[in-house]
């Protein structure tokens, strides 16, 4: 199945987070938070602006992202844990 996001709309596969801390003591499903970081599955073409011309996004395919704790919408889409976001949710596109 492929997926295409519309406008400004990005598809983000979440990066998970360490389930184990440094000194070995595992975390329990319900202490651990929401990853914040993820990689960018697929982009939107973009908005238009007001003369037409479309307004490009500030992420590309593979990009790994930051993103706050609690935006976008988690999606079913199988053995994918997968969010839809707007591209103005991502804090910060990482190196």
């Amino acid at each position: 199945m492929t997926i295409q996001p519309v406008q400004n709309i990005i598809l983000v596969r979440r990066v998970p987070k360490d389930t184990q801390t440094s000194s070995g003591l595992i975390i329990p499903d319900q202490a651990q938070a929401k990853a914040e970081e993820g990689i960018v599955m697929a982009v939107g073409p973009g908005l238009y602006d007001e003369d037409g011309q479309r307004i490009p996004l500030s992420v590309k395919v593979g990009d790994r992202v930051l993103l706050g704790a609690f935006v976008g919408l988690d999606l079913q889409i199988p053995e994918d844990d997968v969010i839809g976001l707007r591209d103005t949710d991502v804090l910060a596109v990482l190196g």
